[in-house]
């Protein structure tokens, strides 16, 4: 949902040259707009819940 709103956006931006030249001002850029970076772990273990796998129609499952 958040892609749909700010790809066009940033399409803009560049249209009318206002996103930054250099890789500092884009870093800073994308801090504002989607936030801190979110911490990650080191290393996966048991305390990870996994993730449910995805459930297919029985087209798709004959493709495969």
């Amino acid at each position: 949902m958040r892609q749909r709103i700010l790809r066009p956006v940033k399409k803009l931006a560049v249209m009318l040259g206002v996103m930054p030249k250099t890789t500092a001002w884009k870093k800073w850029l994308k801090r504002v707009v989607f936030g801190g970076l979110v911490e990650m772990p080191a290393e996966i273990g048991p305390q990870i819940t996994p993730v449910p796998s995805i459930i297919m129609s029985p087209w798709i499952e004959s493709l495969l």
